[in-house]
């Protein structure tokens, strides 16, 4: 869906107050096209998390699962947490541009990471320890949609430090 040309800009009517501020508050003429555009991507994804419990006897060190989604037709959409589009504000005030620069040090970059690669996407997703019997959730969720509906079929592995040889894991999913 394109967003059409003629979408109206976002005038700050003066019933805001913000012509007090101008510098600091400025009213967003882009408002309507990014909030057509936020709904856009919000309503054609879904949200997908991710569990992997420990079975065995030992703690499993340095966990992750590396799962492979076949796309031969290119018909996915796989879309990380901080590639989401945030919902727009009316207003361009202070704190919009405070939120818009990210910290480089002392931030934990996540623990799922997605790859576009020929014909398929690659999602990795690392869990750390896990001590036996536990089961531990990704703090990160998977954002997926497609353009038509289709039954994804996953396969992958399971890989820890002290896990000799990795551990096939398959799954196979219905979107809609």
């Amino acid at each position: 869906m394109a967003i059409p040309s003629e979408c109206a800009n976002f005038r700050d009517s003066g019933l805001l107050g913000l012509e007090q501020w101008p510098t600091l508050n400025r009213s967003n003429p882009d408002f309507y096209r990014q909030l057509i555009e936020y709904y856009r991507v919000r309503a054609s994804v879904a949200s997908v998390s991710f569990a992997l419990s420990n079975d065995g006897q030992i703690l499993a060190e340095n966990a992750s699962v590396e799962l492979r989604l076949l796309d031969v037709s290119q018909d996915l959409l796989l879309v990380e947490p901080g590639e989401l589009p945030e919902r727009p504000t009316v207003v361009d005030g202070p704190d919009h541009y405070i939120r818009s620069i990210r910290p480089r040090f002392g931030v934990d970059d996540g623990d799922l990471a997605v790859q576009r690669l020929p014909e398929q996407w690659q999602v990795t997703v690392h869990f750390g320890r896990i001590r036996p019997k536990e089961t531990i959730w990704s703090r990160d969720l998977l954002w997926i949609g497609a353009r038509s509906s289709r039954v994804l079929a996953l396969s992958g592995r399971i890989y820890a430090d002290n896990i000799p040889d990795p551990i096939p894991a398959n799954d196979t999913s219905i979107l809609r």
